[in-house]
């Protein structure tokens, strides 16, 4: 009996051995885990500094051996559809997707896309601005998640989540091979397609998913897209005749009015009924409130040397205008000022670049104007007078200021007009002393009483001129040519001076030849800019 009890107590304390024991390995297991998600996250945390440096500094090299394995098989199966696949292998792939095939096809010849690894096509994609404009200086990340293999985060920039609340951005890393962890493009890919599907949704309501696809690839690229784009590029042949090339509405400088005339407007479609002439119907007192920021990427080339893609600072000018009276014809004389200027410090520059900047523009605030509308959306007598803060540096951005208000205002045909109605306005116009012929192509989306939504196409081109640069009287830069295209969208309310929102996007090409006043000439040089305007404002009736 006592053995028995003595081995029951025995029992009883070896379940309590036990389960100290199970309670220790659990402990011991939870600090083991907890010190491996430590070490995981420093390694992703480094793997993800080591991705936004490489993408800032424009080294699409250093970003490729960065990604993951399975992002590589993708751009090498995007490769291989750019050169040998049939349209309905383009057409089966995701919009974003089918885009930069078309890109591939139109920046690269067939040698040298065939020619590239997997890698060198992902670098290709960064060096060319497809992938990566998203990441910024302040960019970071939180809500690190870690599943076996596979990581997620939600990005953050300037302090807040990235991408809104309707459409989040993440990150997504994956560990191959007991490997570093690498970032995965697919998750980048299918964001970018969730915003062209927002885009299209909420902007581009009455535009097709392949027209306004086809329209951000000519944008981009600055080149029409060609029915040979559409073939494999291993069966285009170097001598095809260009079949199917549509003319250029800047190539016949005949068309256009001359400097310093105003722009004309010819109405290529009517539109669907009914008919009406849109007019600005604006009331003496109205007043308007709305703000214009432009960003700006630049990028030089020599021969077939890129340089770097520097991002300029984005600017934001706080703008409100009065009408001070209304004529029975339409003419509206209108007050402007300048209330605010903005500039954005924590993008890519360099802060000392930054802080020149802000102190230049901030200068503007204070700035009056004038100018005299009509109902058709004409502009004259606009000027712009610097206040007594306005240093002289600063005028050369209120030069370029003056230009974006009076290029973002659609003028309206002459005849009576219905939905899907299409112009086109030309003009003839002077930026950065440089005389350029100018078609914007405009098609109404919806009309809905005094408001009207319109969608649309810029064209400019210059030809070969000598420009002297301020400060260098010796010293004259050609300008062999220059071409740029955009797109735009505009939101009118005709009871409103400006639009009430306007988004464009243009991309320009400048090849510029220099030479001094002894004919001593350098190698030409390229240069590309990237550039976005935003307007967005709101009416106060009188």
């Amino acid at each position: 009996m006592q053995e028995g009890r003595g081995g029951s107590i025995d029992l009883i304390r070896m379940s309590h051995c036990r389960s100290r024991f199970v309670a220790i390995l659990a402990v011991t297991v939870s600090l083991a885990g907890g010190c491996s998600q430590k070490r995981e996250r420093e390694r992703i945390e480094a793997s993800f500094e080591s991705y936004k440096d490489a993408v800032l500094s424009k080294n699409g090299t250093a970003v490729a051996p960065l990604v993951s394995e399975e992002s590589l098989r993708h751009y090498d199966r995007l490769r291989e559809i750019a050169l040998t696949d049939q349209s309905s292998e383009l057409d089966a792939l995701q919009w974003v997707d089918q885009m930069q095939v078309l890109m591939f096809r139109q920046l690269l010849t067939a040698q040298e896309l065939g020619a590239m690894s997997p890698r060198e096509v992902v670098a290709f994609v960064f060096d060319s601005n497809m992938l990566g404009k998203d990441l910024e200086r302040t960019s970071t990340f939180d809500q690190l998640e870690i599943e076996g293999d596979v990581a997620t985060a939600r990005h953050v920039a300037r302090g807040v989540p990235a991408g809104g609340p309707k459409r989040e951005a993440r990150f997504r890393w994956v560990k191959e091979n007991d490997k570093e962890w690498s970032i995965d493009l697919l998750e980048a890919i299918a964001l970018i397609q969730g915003h062209f599907d927002d885009t299209h949704r909420l902007d581009f309501p009455d535009m097709s998913e392949e027209k306004l696809a086809h329209a951000i690839v000519e944008t981009f690229t600055q080149q029409r897209l060609q029915p040979s784009h559409f073939r494999p590029m291993m069966a285009v042949s170097a001598d095809d005749p260009p079949d199917g090339t549509e003319r250029s509405l800047t190539a016949d400088g005949e068309a256009f009015p001359a400097l310093g005339s105003r722009p004309v407007v010819e109405l290529l479609e009517a539109g669907d009924p009914p008919h009406r002439a849109l007019r600005w119907n604006l009331r003496k007192g109205t007043e308007q409130r709305f703000e214009i920021t432009t960003s700006t990427d630049a990028r030089s080339r020599v021969g077939d040397r890129f340089g770097p893609t520097r991002r300029s600072p984005s600017m934001t000018y706080e703008v409100i205008v009065h009408a001070r009276n209304a004529r029975p014809d339409g003419r509206t004389e209108l007050e402007l000022s300048i209330e605010n200027v903005r500039v954005d410090a924590d993008q890519p520059v360099p802060t000392q670049l930054a802080a020149q900047l802000k102190g230049m523009v901030e200068s503007l605030c204070g700035v009056q104007g004038t100018l005299t509308t009509d109902a058709r959306g004409f502009l004259d007598n606009l000027v712009l007078r610097p206040s007594p803060h306005t240093g002289d540096r600063a005028k050369p951005v209120l030069t370029l200021l003056k230009d974006s208000i009076g290029r973002i205002q659609p003028r309206l045909p002459e005849e009576a007009i219905g939905q899907n109605a299409k112009w086109v306005i030309r003009e003839t116009i002077k930026e950065a002393g440089v005389t350029a012929v100018r078609a914007s192509t405009y098609e109404v989306a919806a009309i809905d009483g005094s408001r009207v939504d319109l969608v649309g196409t810029i064209e400019q081109s210059a030809q070969g001129q000598a420009v002297r640069p301020v400060g260098a009287p010796k010293r004259l830069v050609e300008v062999a040519d220059s071409q740029s295209r955009g797109i735009i969208e505009a939101k009118l309310d005709l009871a409103s001076p400006f639009p009430t929102l306007v988004r464009s996007r243009s991309a320009l090409t400048m090849r510029i030849d220099k030479r001094s006043a002894d004919d001593t000439t350098r190698p030409s040089s390229t240069l590309l800019l990237d550039t976005e305007i935003t307007v967005d404002g709101k009416r106060e009736s009188p």
